[in-house]
């Protein structure tokens, strides 16, 4: 079951159980105030605090359960704070971690064959408006309001193959550092002008599209 049942007679995952255990200290459903349990088709099982409240689908708990999931959370920080001088946090790989935005540009840094992949995060693609969080093997470009993300993603697109070529590794293990990806240089025009070009490919990309099928 991937869970472990406190002394309080509730349950947490087995990892917050190991690193209670780790630290010396007795776990606590506290240490894992939300834990939810898979059962396919987007739907898990919910447990607060180490109870079960029930099945519900990734856009219910999303839109209808977040805030009183969100209070427990704060109400385990603040019965944990008042135990311990260090709390150490973490999340679906950490607390940190973003959610996709509009416009985000991705560059794929790994696989054979898909090394330096370029894509484009659209919210309008996102019908059920659900959050997407980028996988570790994927580096996010997010632009500046001055310059215009589509024209980033096509200056990238168009360098592709070239971008393959910077991994490193064996060949089924081939890597792309997000430190080469910070270094690559990208003429930028004036915003504007950027602006004019992306229009223009707009525009003309579909037809190429429409040759290449013929």
């Amino acid at each position: 079951l991937n869970s472990y049942t406190t002394k309080e007679d509730g349950e947490i995952g087995i990892a917050q159980m190991l690193q209670a255990e780790a630290a010396m200290i007795e776990p606590s459903i506290h240490m894992n105030p939300v834990l939810l349990k898979p059962k396919g088709d987007f739907t898990s099982n919910v447990i607060i605090q180490g109870k079960s409240i029930g099945d519900m689908n990734f856009y219910d708990y999303q839109h209808k359960y977040h805030d009183t999931a969100f209070n427990a959370i704060k109400e385990s920080f603040k019965i944990l704070s008042e135990q311990y001088d260090i709390i150490v946090i973490e999340g679906a790989g950490s607390p940190a971690e973003i959610n996709m935005r509009d416009q985000d540009i991705v560059i794929n840094l790994t696989g054979v064959g898909t090394i330096g992949r370029v894509g484009f995060f659209r919210s309008a693609d996102n019908a059920l408006g659900l959050p997407i969080v980028p996988d570790s093997h994927v580096t996010v470009i997010r632009t500046l309001e001055i310059i215009s993300a589509r024209y980033i993603y096509y200056a990238l697109k168009n360098i592709e193959p070239y971008i393959e070529r910077l991994g490193t590794g064996s060949t089924n293990q081939r890597e792309l550092k997000p430190k080469i990806v910070k270094e690559l240089v990208i003429p930028l025009p004036p915003l504007a002008e950027q602006q004019r070009i992306v229009a223009r490919l707009n525009e003309l990309l579909p037809l190429c599209n429409a040759f290449e099928v013929v």
